[in-house]
């Protein structure tokens, strides 16, 4: 069983691809196996951030309580 990459390890793989695509110093064949493997990262990272966006509302969801003003009775 393979050992979970972090969102942060993801991130910074992706990172050194864009860097390594941006200097250009690269054959056309590995621009295209290197734009792959950096799609693959950004899909996990995005994956990774969607998933702590539903945690966080889940918990926000649980933890808002309403303001009630006690003298007018608004909310």
């Amino acid at each position: 069983m393979s050992k979970k990459i972090s969102f942060e390890e993801n991130l910074r793989n992706l990172e050194n691809i864009v860097n390594e695509l941006a200097l250009g110093n690269i054959t056309l064949d590995d621009t295209v196996e290197k734009y792959k493997k950096g799609m693959d990262f950004a899909a996990k990272c995005s994956k990774e951030l969607q998933k702590a966006e539903a945690e966080i509302n889940i918990y926000m969801n649980e933890q808002f309580v309403p303001f009630k003003d006690e003298v007018s009775g608004l909310s």
